[in-house]
């Protein structure tokens, strides 16, 4: 069992048994990883559960909707004194996913999920969030570009901030997947173990992917779709892609590179079944 050699604060983490699943961020967590990936991120979070209640809490019994900023400096602290960068990172990926999940499902606020996942990126580069005021920047970036490509990124855009979808999930989307008059997306199960899930759109989301659907090319499935000058090419935007397009619309917003997309609270996720 780890051990820190800090005084690790624990006020609210507390061992909680008898959790239903349906509220369960760790359980939400590893149902969306690929079966290969489950085993090594839960003893990631294991050793993150121990390290900050000094053995008290599993990662099946942590309650991760109680953590705060104050748990997760100290954590990497122990982490960075104990592993090699990239094991670090994967710990602190397991992270993010877990407190990204107890925002999904409405455990956490807003204020806390932000300052909670707050984690140095790789390099040791922390990453943050961007502002509502550097949204509004990001989108009149895509809307000044009159064409395809502009409505598209303002497409992107919105569903990496509000749809609790990750990059690589947006890009599998498919036009078969959006439900627009009941602004949700239906996405088939991942596994044999889990059960299909329904993604809501907010407002805005919905309204800059109708403003897209037009440019799209109809015959092909995938629901963004690469744009090479000018033109609408159908083939599915490729998640090694992403990076290149948001710096570019972020650098003609005049944004600082150190902005992220991926660390903002979303909406939550629901799965039928």
């Amino acid at each position: 069992m780890p051990r820190s050699t800090v005084s690790l604060h624990r006020v609210g983490l507390v061992p909680m048994r008898h959790r239903p699943r349906d509220r369960d961020p760790l359980a939400a967590y590893l149902a969306a990883l690929r079966p290969a990936s489950r085993r090594a991120q839960l003893e990631a979070l294991q050793v993150i559960a121990q390290v900050a209640t000094q053995g008290l809490c599993t990662a099946e019994t942590s309650p991760w909707e109680h953590w705060r900023a104050g748990h997760t400096d100290q954590v990497v602290q122990w982490l960075a004194r104990k592993y090699r960068p990239a094991t670090v990172e994967r710990h602190l990926g397991a992270l993010r996913g877990v407190l990204r999940e107890a925002w999904c499902l409405r455990l956490m606020d807003a204020e806390a999920y932000y300052r909670a996942a707050q984690l140095p990126g790789r390099g040791g580069v922390p990453q943050r969030a961007l502002g509502q005021g550097e949204l509004r920047a990001l989108l009149s970036a895509c809307a000044a570009d009159p064409g395809p490509a502009g409505r598209r990124d303002a497409a992107l855009v919105w569903l990496l901030y509000r749809s609790g979808l990750r990059a690589s999930e947006v890009v599998a989307l498919d036009l078969a997947h959006l439900d627009a008059g009941r602004r949700l997306f239906q996405q088939p199960a991942a596994g044999p173990d889990t059960g299909p899930r329904v993604v809501l759109l907010s407002a805005d989301s919905r309204a800059a992917l109708l403003a897209w659907l037009p440019h799209r090319v109809e015959e092909e499935p995938a629901l963004l779709q690469v744009v090479e000058a000018g033109a609408v090419l159908g083939a599915r935007l490729a998640r090694r892609q992403l990076p290149q397009l948001v710096r570019g619309r972020m650098a003609a917003a005049g944004l600082h590179r150190r902005g992220s997309l991926a660390a903002y609270p979303r909406p939550a996720r629901l799965r039928a079944g």
